[in-house]
């Protein structure tokens, strides 16, 4: 759908215009990308670009990233709407590409870090004859079926208007970490109508998974302790979700379109957990940990915006305006029981041969959760010819969260912010973009302290200057850019019972991105990444004012070649270095640096038929990917080694 000069994207699109016209830094993994090195979840992939750290939530039953310094707690985006946020690792075999936008923008996309966002494309019709199957197997043990298939509908003599998609994912596998698998089976069905007026999308997805919670590992005799884990082989996870999608953009007038962006999401979560609650005193034993829970959760999510576009693509300034209502709740309903401290766990040898307690001795923790977000935003761009793009907008929303426990009194927090965003993009010259942008960002605080009281919403804004450059559609890409972060109203765990929160305070992430590809000749390409970072703590109310941001180094950096060799070989290899960093806030102790070496053939067959082997973590490094405290170290995945085979049918 064009507009003068505005290509109005499908609605697929989150930020509605292209790349090169971004005001803020942009970086993009595509499904081939992923496909390279037999990626099954972000956190294989995500480390190799600048600004971006891997991140846990919910002891890796969830996906998340850390983005500038800041963690994304597991608000990650589907298709522009919030994905899934009761605990899924998304697949990477229904993504089109996934999108990490740098530096929150709450205007456009809600509450959120204010390191930025992370946005999968998911995989839909393209009219194009789609018949694909992948089989593959490794070790750890994996075995896995990828089944990608799709059309237009009607009579293949005459253009049609409608296409359709399935991806079914099936797969059994270890990751490594003893006592915890990572068994999964997706199916994706999507429906898609398009002309020159109006696009329909129609999805659908089932999602099955069975990834054991996997216990943190811990820091002692000043060290990590790795090769150790602490799940016990009773532990067990089920989590079962259905999702409804609709999407739909259309012309409404000379110069209206209307977009609309719905997520229906139903979900079921039945486990037992069976590991440790905290390091003990004595840094030789760990304090046990039981818990058995069942989840029922609904999550709705509806985007609605009136577009006005005026001015042509021959005069001097085009505007668009973006009037737009953004709705959200997460309904969860939790069933739970524990026991804390039933038996002990050796730090170097856990023995798991202890008797499980009788339900009637756990403690009954039934609670319901009702979180909902309602906003209005107002956005507008000036484009002036080829040259100019001026975007600002402003936001209201209101969060209410409740919190229902069995047979207490309702605990209810509201939080209400109204945030700005500005920025602009300058094609000097042909190829060459510079872009700047300050951004405001929010993000609701539903911890409470000891007295169950709320915590005002934490607060961002980003400031950042940026360069960009691309020489031909397969040339030579740049983009570097500086930029500052603050961010307020911060929450840490009670040292005194880390059931609840206490404030952090300020903290403030400073830092330098660079990004290049280099095609060094037809055969040969290089891509590199580089970061530096300032990540402090500007206001504390413990004594950490001045320490570093745990988890964050001062220096990260990326470089992959990709090499072409003779009879349809195709070669990369890449290394991931991440600098020392400190393990908490208080800067207790360090995390130690690492460089991880990743490894890739892809060897096409024939027409229909390609070979692909893929080494993650070369070398078998021991690492540590994020920490938070002594007890809350996540280590990185051993060696992995994958062997797929794909055929075009």
């Amino acid at each position: 759908i064009v507009y003068g000069s505005y290509d109005v994207d499908t609605p697929f699109a989150v930020t509605g215009h292209a790349p090169q016209w971004s005001v803020q830094s942009v970086d993009m993994i595509t499904a081939s990308d992923t496909e390279a090195i037999a990626a099954d979840r972000i956190e294989d992939f995500a480390d190799t670009l600048p600004g971006v750290l891997l991140g846990r939530t919910q002891a890796g039953i969830a996906s998340n990233v850390w983005l500038r310094g800041f963690s994304l707690q597991g608000r990650l985006h589907l298709d522009g709407v919030p994905d899934n946020r009761r605990y899924m690792l998304r697949d990477p075999a229904t993504m089109e590409r996934v999108e990490v936008i740098k530096g929150l923008d709450s205007v456009l996309f809600g509450s959120g870090s204010p390191g930025g966002m992370v946005n999968y494309v998911s995989k839909k019709p393209d009219f194009r004859h789609i018949r694909k199957l992948t089989v593959g197997g490794g070790s750890p043990l994996r075995s896995r079926l990828v089944v990608d298939v799709g059309d237009a509908l009607g009579d293949a003599t005459q253009d049609s208007d409608w296409a359709w998609r399935t991806v079914v994912v099936a797969q059994n596998a270890e990751t490594g970490r003893k006592n915890v698998g990572d068994d999964r089976v997706v199916v994706m069905p999507s429906l898609l109508f398009e002309n020159d007026q109006h696009e329909l999308l129609l999805q659908a997805e089932f999602n099955r998974q069975n990834r054991d919670f996997d216990f943190d590992n811990v820091f002692v005799n000043g060290k990590p302790v790795y090769d150790v884990s602490y799940t016990d082989p009773r532990t067990d996870s089920s989590r079962t979700s259905h999702r409804l999608s609709v999407q739909y953009l259309g012309k409404l007038g000379r110069n209206w379109s209307g977009r609309l962006d719905t997520s229906f999401i139903q979900g079921k979560r039945k486990e037992k957990l069976i590991g440790f609650w905290q390091l003990n005193a004595d840094q030789q034993t760990l304090e046990g940990f039981y818990r058995k829970v069942n989840d029922d959760y609904q999550q709705w999510a509806v985007r609605g915006e009136l577009q006005h576009f005026s001015g042509s693509a021959s005069g001097t300034a085009q505007h668009k305006t973006r009037l737009g209502v953004d709705l959200f709740r997460l309904d969860s309903e939790v069933k739970s029981a524990h026991e804390i401290g039933g038996f002990t766990l050796d730090v170097f040898n856990p023995v798991f041969d202890f008797a499980l307690p009788n339900d009637a001795a756990l403690t009954r923790r039934d609670k319901r959760t009702v979180d909902d977000e309602q906003a209005v935003y107002l956005h507008h761009e000036i484009k002036l010819g080829n040259q100019w793009l001026v975007t600002g907008g402003v936001r209201t929303s209101r969060f209410t969260a409740k919190t229902l426990p069995a047979g207490e009194q309702v605990i209810r927090i509201s939080n209400q912010k109204t945030v700005s965003s500005l920025g602009t993009s300058w094609q000097f010259k042909p190829g060459w973009t510079a872009f700047a942008n300050r951004t405001e960002s929010f993000s609701p605080n539903s911890g409470r302290d000891q007295q169950e009281r709320p915590f005002a919403p934490k607060s961002g804004l980003q400031y950042e200057l940026g360069l960009r450059h691309q020489r031909g559609k397969k040339g030579w890409r740049f983009e570097g850019s500086v930029y500052r972060i603050d961010q307020q109203n911060l929450l840490t765990r009670d040292p005194d019972n880390t059931a609840f929160r206490i404030p952090l305070g300020e903290v403030r992430v400073q830092g330098v991105e660079l990004s290049s590809f280099l095609p060094v000749n037809d055969r040969l390409s290089l891509n590199t990444g580089l970061t530096w970072y300032d990540a402090q703590i500007t206001q504390n109310n413990d004594g950490n004012v001045g320490h570093r941001l745990h988890s964050v180094p001062r220096f990260s950096g990326s470089l992959k070649l990709d090499y072409q060799l003779p009879d349809k070989l195709r070669l990369n290899i890449g290394a991931v270095h991440i600098g020392e960093r400190m393990g908490d806030n208080a800067n207790s102790f360090q995390l130690p640096a690492y460089t991880r070496w990743d490894a890739g053939v892809q060897w096409q067959l024939g027409k229909q038929t390609d070979l692909r082997l893929a080494v993650r973590n070369l070398t078998d490094e021991n690492y540590v990917a994020t920490g938070g405290g002594a007890d809350f170290l996540v280590v990185g995945r051993d060696r992995t080694t994958v062997l797929d085979v794909s055929w075009l049918f």
